[in-house]
């Protein structure tokens, strides 16, 4: 029988024919991919890999400020602290970034989550002012909205957006807070640099470590 030949020949010029459609084989660059690979068609975990030591760490150094003057320009100018220490993101989120350093003591460590967190108190009052992601989980997309040389348009589609935010967090879970020794770091001094998400519901940030430094 030729029934399915026919068919199948069919479909393919069905196909062609219909507008915007395109036969692409198995393994092919993505569309806007150049002959290296690169363009939208990126792999998100390698982007995340390459950008993180030569720009978005100098990036997020050049934009923090510690926390306490932040915390202070951001209750009487939110605009300006905005415009010089964080980054509103219109391609991913409504709430705007900001970048901080943290130099405290930790008061409170959550490990029973698999979303674990640490509370640090940056004016000597005992009482957490930060809260700073320490996973193994690490939520949020801070990282990937903050930045102002990525965006949407440099990925092929929303899903590989999401799977770079994805890689910035699981690079902050492997590289980042990943080696912290989590049962001894309550009444230690530590030093963060990282990004929050500005929300004023929260009464103390959300923090997504870059660096996360325990003193000895």
């Amino acid at each position: 029988m030729r029934t399915k030949p026919v068919l199948f020949a069919a479909g393919l010029a069905l196909l062609a024919a219909l507008p915007g459609c395109r036969i692409v084989k198995t393994g092919a660059p993505l569309p806007g991919a150049d002959a290296q690979g690169s363009g939208a068609a990126q792999d998100p975990a390698a982007k995340a890999e390459a950008i993180w030591a030569p720009k978005l760490v100098p990036y997020v150094e050049g934009k923090a400020a510690p926390y306490p003057d932040l915390a202070k320009q951001l209750a009487s100018a939110p605009d300006e602290a905005v415009k010089a220490h964080g980054y509103l993101n219109k391609d991913a989120s409504t709430k705007p970034v900001v970048y901080a350093r943290i130099d405290g003591t930790v008061v409170d460590v959550e490990t029973q989550s698999r979303a674990g967190t640490v509370g640090i108190d940056v004016d000597g009052d005992g009482k957490a002012d930060v809260t700073v992601q320490i996973g193994p989980v690490i939520r949020g997309s801070a990282l990937r909205d903050g930045l102002s040389f990525v965006s949407f348009g440099d990925f092929a589609n929303q899903i590989e957006f999401a799977e770079f935010s994805k890689a910035l967090n699981s690079h902050v879970r492997d590289k980042v807070t990943g080696p912290l020794k989590r049962d001894a770091l309550k009444g230690k001094h530590v030093s963060v640099l990282g990004a929050f998400f500005l929300d004023p519901s929260r009464p103390a940030p959300l923090v997504t470590p870059v660096t996360f430094t325990v003193s000895p």
